[in-house]
């Protein structure tokens, strides 16, 4: 468990908890206590062993008496149990609650554990209510303990979340040494050995009551790939690197139709255009004049009167036959960007990059990241290659013959609308490059079901992948797929049910089937790697590991060869200074990758060093991806899927007859054929 993630409850009585927590009134300690994972150990087996009972607080046991009929019987309405004053009971103690036992008779909490040989030390504490709203569970406090690990859910002072976080910019000595002290720690992780607030609520914070394990592993570092662009270079090393002075790798054979799109009364002065233009061009883009200009179109309307202009507009730029829309918003807007993505990737086929109108500045050093940003977008949309790796044989399948990488990856989302009906759906995505350079990806998205793990639609969607890469490349010798959105227990699923659909898709399409091989990836786990010696640290970061750190000694379990890989950090400049050395950073999560179907026979160290190149692949970035290229893409199509879907609930919700002819048209997967071939989701 990493402290800067989790702040834990330790494992301790109820009633000690109670009793830290130091507050006599009813509300505050019973929401503390909501929801919190108990376990009860009076309950025997037949050979007088504990028998574990786990149990979920939800709050204390009620004063109220139940109403019977003439024969002392319980009364029953639809199915439920009818009780006296059960919407201003008040909590009771062990003594006061009651129970009816039998046919008119009453026994209290108290003379029911006694009769059970456990004489209640506390017997005027609140009772726990662990049952239902129709079905009462009492349990006295004294006789449960809080399940350690359970995460603290509730809301920190400044004074506790800068505890937290000093921790967690320790080096690896002085980080344990903070977790494991007596003191340091107590029941919700800060500063101890006094009363602190946890949002309006006193909490007595005790020492020694949570301790955090380390582990030593042994680790080792991968080499750093360089990058190269299309006159110069760049080695990465330890830190993102810059687009100055760079031409992208290979821009689109022609320029695009563009145009200008001002919503919501963003302003932009004309003279941006040019600036904007010249910026682009200085990365090797060819940009034309944009067309609508030179003060082009701006709606500042609302509501459908919005959605009507904004569809008119997507109709007549398509009309124009403009590929690409700059759209300048006057601020971070979600709304306006989903229904610019709904109308521009899936109602008309136009690539659309969003920007906020504060952006637009001169071009200079400052401001160059930003333009450097939109040059990568509008590269990778044109079906341009922005940055390669300087040497790419790693990423050869082992017989030197051409590799396919297909990332694969699941969302769920619990409703389709905050405004409609709950009603579960999963967005599903597959991408894969096309050339043997690794710089296009194009994906495929559709909707299925809630809650599905499978993608259902996988053998269909890998037959397209496979159909695009033959027509750019050739047929593959084999397949890398990088499966994300799993669960650790449902791998075996994704062996009987997607390695089948995958196979299936390779003997359609490919005259000599590839061999395959599928890796998990996941990142819900909580470890974290520090560095040992200065070594193996981060520069300026001594309590950091370097990128590039590989864990492949400590195997969890016989599901599959495993190992876990950080190929970046987080950093946070200081407020006051954002100098280098004034940088403090967090440990990064590292992948967790584990690979359970290898029908090429690649050697660990193959497939560890090709899942660390595929992290400086990315063409949105100058930074290498926490997670290899293939899941990073497909994360990102999933959410644009999302975004689709509801995008297209709400403008169904909220649209009229007059509101664009393709308006109210719900998304239910895929994107305009004049984009299904491209990266738009970038």
């Amino acid at each position: 468990m990493n402290n800067e993630c989790s702040l834990v409850y330790p494992a301790i009585a109820v009633i000690e908890l109670m009793k830290q927590f130091g507050v006599s009134q009813v509300q505050p300690l019973e929401k503390f206590l909501r929801n919190i994972r108990i376990q009860t150990t009076y309950l025997k087996t037949e050979t007088g062993e504990p028998k574990p009972n786990v149990l979920t607080i939800k709050g204390f046991g009620r004063m109220r008496d139940p109403e019977v009929d003439e024969k002392g019987v319980q009364k029953v309405e639809d199915q439920k149990l009818k009780w006296k004053g059960e919407a201003d009971a008040s909590p009771g103690n062990a003594i006061d609650l009651k129970f009816l036992r039998g046919p008119g008779e009453m026994i209290s909490v108290k003379d029911y554990f006694a009769e059970k040989g456990i004489e209640l030390k506390y017997p005027k504490s609140w009772v726990l209510q662990c049952g239902s709203k129709n079905k009462d569970n009492w349990i006295p406090a004294e006789l449960a303990t809080v399940i350690s690990g359970q995460r603290f859910r509730g809301q920190l002072t400044e004074e506790q979340t800068e505890g937290v976080k000093t921790a967690s910019r320790l080096s690896a000595e002085d980080a344990k040494r903070f977790v494991d002290k007596k003191g340091r720690l107590g029941v919700v992780g800060v500063l101890a050995e006094r009363e602190m607030s946890v949002g309006s609520q006193k909490i007595q914070i005790i020492p020694d009551t949570i301790t955090v394990p380390g582990i030593i592993v042994c680790g080792r570092l991968l080499p750093i790939p360089a990058v190269k662009y299309e006159n110069t270079g760049a080695q990465p090393d330890n830190a993102p690197w810059n687009m100055k002075d760079k031409r992208l790798c290979k821009t689109a054979p022609s320029s695009l139709a563009w145009t200008i799109l001002k919503l919501g009364g963003a302003t932009m002065p004309e003279e941006r255009e040019a600036i904007i233009r010249k910026a682009l061009k200085s990365y090797g883009l060819k940009m034309r004049e944009p067309s609508f200009g030179p003060s082009f179109r701006s709606i500042k309307s609302q509501g459908s009167a919005f959605e009507k202009e904004l569809s008119t507009f997507f109709e007549d730029s398509a009309r124009e036959k403009i590929k690409l829309m700059l759209v300048v918003l006057p601020k971070k807007n979600d709304r306006y960007y989903a229904r610019v993505k709904y109308c521009g990737d899936f109602i008309h086929g136009i690539q659309t990059i969003c920007v906020q109108a504060s952006q637009l500045e001169s071009f200079n050093s400052a401001t160059a990241p930003f333009y450097a940003d939109i040059a990568q977008k509008y590269n990778l949309k044109a079906g341009g290659i922005n940055h390669l790796l300087h040497d790419s044989s790693t990423l050869r399948a082992p017989s030197g013959g051409k590799v396919m990488y297909a990332g694969i990856d699941v969302a769920h989302s619990r409703t389709d609308s905050k405004n409609r009906k709950a009603t579960a759906y999963s967005i599903a995505s597959v991408v894969a490059n096309v050339d043997t350079e690794f710089g296009q990806w194009p994906g495929l998205v559709r909707y299925q079901r809630g809650n599905e793990e499978t993608v259902k639609d996988l053998e269909i969607m890998m037959e397209n992948r496979l159909s695009l890469f033959g027509t750019y490349s050739g047929t593959p010798a084999n397949i890398v797929v990088y499966r994300g959105g799993v669960s650790d227990g449902n791998y075996q699923t994704v062996l009987a049910e997607e390695f089948p659909m995958i196979a299936n898709a390779c003997d359609k399409i490919c005259k000599t089937r590839p061999k395959i091989t599928i890796i998990m990836v996941g990142k819900g786990h909580q470890k974290r790697f520090y560095p040992m010696d200065r070594a193996t640290a981060a520069p300026k970061c001594q309590h950091i590991s370097k990128p590039g750190t590989l864990v492949d000694s400590c195997k969890e379990s016989n599901r599959g060869w495993e190992f876990f890989l950080q190929t970046h950090f987080v950093t946070k400049s200081s407020k006051k200074d954002a100098s280098p050395a004034a940088v403090s950073a967090k440990p990064a999560k590292p992948a967790h990758y584990v690979v359970i179907k290898d029908e090429a026979g690649y050697e660990a160290k193959t497939v560890e060093e090709m899942t660390n190149c595929l992290c400086y692949l990315s063409g949105r970035s100058t930074a290498p991806t926490s997670v290899c290229l293939p899941i990073y893409y497909a994360d990102l199509l999933c959410r644009r899927g999302r975004c689709l879907r509801e995008a297209s609930l709400a403008w169904s919700a909220g649209a009229d007859e007059k509101s664009g002819k393709e308006a109210g048209k719900l998304w239910k997967g895929g994107v305009h054929r004049e984009l299904e071939y491209s990266m738009f989701y970038i």
